[in-house]
């Protein structure tokens, strides 16, 4: 059996799925406090009544009823009722998945070569 093919593809597959999004939408309510979670690419928040403060990487925002936004990676504070709507689902969302890979990847390429050189031996 050839392992070696193997552990390739599956390091190339690890590496293919964790750059891709997904087209997964989810929405859920929001009342005094949220911090968006990593494995959604986007978030769409709507305020439905009160205010919120929106805390993103370089941007602080209030938002009060009927007012809207995109954005990353946030997080949100304040007191009424907000929609916030993701999408872009990812399934690997930390790059712990690109070094997992490569050393899999590695693996097989190795695996590979020493079944070559065996196989020059033997002849």
């Amino acid at each position: 059996m050839r392992l070696g093919i193997i552990l390739i593809s599956v390091g190339i597959l690890i590496l293919v799925l964790g750059e891709i999004s997904f087209p997964l939408h989810t929405s859920l309510t929001v009342t005094h406090h949220f911090t968006s979670p990593p494995w959604f690419t986007s978030g769409k928040i709507y305020v439905n009544n009160g205010t919120f403060t929106v805390y993103s990487d370089y941007l602080v925002e209030n938002l009060t009823k009927g007012q809207s936004t995109c954005l990353n990676n946030f997080t949100l504070i304040g007191k009424g009722n907000a929609t916030v709507t993701f999408s872009g689902f990812k399934i690997f969302y930390t790059r712990n998945y690109i070094t997992f890979s490569e050393i899999v990847i590695i693996l097989g390429v190795v695996l590979e070569i020493l079944r070559i050189i065996r196989l020059r031996l033997i002849r």
